[in-house]
């Protein structure tokens, strides 16, 4: 057995503040994960098959194994390399910690954990090179291009070592030719098309155009020579020598790891992310809210369950990557293919017993995610029009799936019957139709009413019956109003700050410049005598809601709505149950405020600001100044104003986060304060901006839209 201040020794660099990195709970890890290993080779630990809609429905779970009687112990700790390596150390302290869990270890086979846990007997450079190949983009490398000084000049030993055990191949024959012609340099490129008597002067891209041409159009010039496709290829691999690179199911098992590891992380972030936040937590820049985890439920039902997630995420990260990149038809590409998987699947308004949260985990989620995103391409060229709207008929038909988003996707079904299909008559229908769905928002329904009545004005296209119906339905909704106020400025100059113009305004003969919302600000601090303000947005309110109701966010209130160290929100809270599953503790938090007064009102929001604003949370830390500021602030609001705002986020947080007005003004003397919206000489507001204003102004606060002429 490996003594204990060997352990000690590796793990001392870990003791950080957050829990997950203490020394002694990372030991423990350690030895529990071989433990746990040696159950599943002696089979006391299975594969997993979880029942998950019973065990959400009855609310309980408990995970047991018979132990039986066995003296084999295939993994022992004394065979264990430690890398004492910042990234190495970081893979392995992840691998023991999954492991640790015996829940975790019913999603591999025996050969997969077999596989795993070899990697850390190897030395502890292969360790540190494995690692480093992993964290890159997962195409094939030349050996020779690959250099980390930091561990060895020569790295040929440790590919070697990586090869004989299966984490890396150099076997290039099955690889497109394409591949390897990209790999090469320009000139090895030349080098060959001199020898095959082709034009070498060109541009990379071309020269490879045309070897590719030879290498499909030309014929051997001998019975049983070579073709020119394998003369091309054993060229191309003379140039390349030796070539390595990481086997998919090498990738693929590492990524089921790294899911359990951090099922929460943004598919848009890779392995590198992961490790950059582990360095910030190492170095204290980041601290997670502390969760007093209960016994965790599973989200995966079994090895397949959380295979398919793997590759549905991937799929949705590269959506979000060609997005990014406005490569439209990969984008299309891969909507089909989620098409596909879902039609596959048959799963259309399959209601099932899981929660919402728990949903996020199924890989129809995310194919209807990937299939939503996508819509947008479809929308680009005449030809796939009405492909895009078949889409949005498909994703409409999934009603129980993304319920928050029916709305959205029948807003867009509406555009392009409006404006790309020209059927006005048709595109009444369907929003009559549609403000009969009881899955709307007040967001949705309002933008279905501004369609309305754009259609309303329209002379001809649409039948005198429907317009009828149009006129009703408008009159039955009362549209919001508030005060509006109109100022003058100068746009500066076309010059960005943070992608937005500069704008100047004269202020008792004093020139003041800046983005349109600070220069209003200043006009509003200087005229109507307030001391103080803040450009906020939606970083107000979700300040104010964090600090309020931080216990009732932040614990672990609803089985596996935390499922990871690394978050800053609760999974619930983007869902349509978060109230419900909270309502108690939010009701009875809102009667201790009522109770307060206003002094201890603030003083406690103060102190709680204080205590929460160094964790890594759903609140932004750069709002406030200090927390003076946040206090005077708070004051001046009043406490029905604060648990109103809240109450709105509360209600719907997905929707409410976003929309409320640019700036709030106050005067800690009088407790004047003002709340404004304001917009440029060419913008109009959102018709959620319209409702928080309306919202606002019911509240009973002092509410403006100012807009802006040049």
């Amino acid at each position: 057995m490996l003594k204990q201040t060997r352990i000690d020794q590796f793990y001392k660099k870990f003791c950080f503040a957050n829990v997950f990195f203490s020394e002694k709970i990372i030991s423990d890890n350690l030895q529990l994960a071989i433990n746990h290993l040696n159950f599943v080779r002696q089979g006391n630990i299975v594969l997993n098959e979880f029942d998950l809609q019973k065990i959400y429905s009855d609310n309980i779970f408990n995970f047991s194994y018979a132990i039986a009687c066995s003296n084999s112990q295939k993994f022992k700790l004394k065979d264990i390399q430690f890398p004492h390596e910042k990234n190495a150390d970081y893979l392995l302290m992840i691998v023991m910690y999954i492991f640790s869990n015996p829940v975790n270890c019913g999603y591999f086979l025996k050969n997969e954990l077999d596989l795993i846990f070899s990697l850390f007997t190897l030395s502890p450079k292969s360790q540190m090179l494995f690692v480093r190949l992993l964290k890159r983009k997962s195409v094939c490398y030349r050996a020779s291009k690959i250099k980390y000084p930091e561990i060895a000049d020569n790295l040929n030993p440790f590919f070697f070592d990586l090869i004989q055990n299966g984490f890396c191949k150099s076997d290039l024959e099955s690889t497109n030719i394409i591949i390897l012609l990209n790999m090469l340099q320009l000139q090895e490129i030349r080098s060959i098309c001199k020898t095959l008597k082709i034009n070498h002067l060109e541009s990379k891209r071309v020269l490879i155009e045309r070897l590719l041409k030879y290498g499909t159009t030309s014929k051997s010039l001998f019975i049983g020579s070579k073709s020119p496709k394998s003369v091309l290829r054993s060229m191309a691999l003379f140039f390349l020598q030796t070539c390595i690179y990481l086997p998919k199911d090498i990738i693929n098992l590492f990524n089921r790891l790294l899911t359990l590891f951090c099922p929460v992380q943004d598919p848009s972030e890779n392995i590198s992310d992961l490790f950059i936040m582990l360095t910030k937590i190492e170095e204290g820049l980041l601290l997670y809210p502390f969760i007093l985890h209960k016994e965790a439920f599973p989200v995966f039902k079994n090895r397949i369950h959380l295979i398919d997630f793997v590759n549905s995420k991937n799929l949705l990260k590269d959506i979000l990557m060609a997005i990014q990149k406005k490569k439209w038809d990969e984008v299309r590409n891969l909507g089909h293919l989620a098409l596909k998987y879902l039609l596959e699947t048959k799963i259309i308004d399959k209601k099932t017993s899981l929660p919402l949260h728990v949903e996020k985990f199924m890989p129809e989620y995310i194919w209807i995610k990937v299939l939503s995103k996508s819509v947008e391409a479809f929308k680009k060229t005449p030809e796939t029009i009405i492909q895009a709207m078949n889409i949005l008929k498909t994703l409409i038909s999934y009603k129980h799936f993304f319920e928050n988003r029916q709305g959205q996707w029948y807003n867009e079904l509406v555009l392009i019957k409006m404006h790309y299909q020209k059927d006005l008559e048709s595109s009444a229908a369907l929003i009559l139709h549609t403000l009969k769905q009881k899955i709307l928002t007040e967001v949705d329904v309002l933008n279905l009413i501004k369609k309305l009545k754009n259609l309303e004005k329209r002379k001809t296209g649409i039948s005198k019956k429907t317009k009828i119906l149009i006129k009703k339905e408008i009159n039955s909704f009362i549209s919001p109003k508030f005060t509006t106020k109109s100022i003058r400025m100068n746009m500066a100059n076309r010059i960005k700050h943070k992608g937005k113009s500069t704008w100047s305004i004269n202020i008792n003969n004093e020139n003041y410049y800046g983005t349109i919302e600070m220069v209003v600000l200043q006009y509003y601090i200087s005229k109507e005598n307030f001391h103080e303000g803040l450009h906020c947005e939606g970083s107000l309110p979700i300040t104010l809601f964090v600090v309020c109701f931080w216990e009732e966010i932040y614990n672990d209130l609803v089985p596996s709505s935390f499922i990871s160290y690394y978050q800053d929100a609760p999974l619930d809270l983007f869902t349509a149950e978060f109230f419900i599953n909270r309502k108690q503790f939010i009701e009875k938090k809102i009667k201790f405020i009522h109770e307060l007064n206003l002094d201890l009102f603030a003083h406690w929001m103060q102190e709680r600001y204080s205590n929460y604003s160094k964790y890594k949370s759903l609140m932004p830390n750069n709002l406030f100044k200090n927390h003076q500021q946040f206090k005077e602030m708070v004051t001046c609001l009043g406490m029905n104003t604060v648990i109103g705002i809240c109450e709105k986020l509360i209600s719907n947080f997905r929707l409410w986060r976003s929309g409320f007005p640019d700036l709030i003004m106050w005067n800690a003397v009088t407790l004047k304060n003002k709340i404004v919206e304001v917009k440029g000489p060419t913008d109009s507001l959102s018709e959620k901006q319209k409702l928080w204003l309306q919202y606002l102004d019911n509240l009973g606060i002092d509410i403006e839209l100012c807009r802006v002429e040049d």
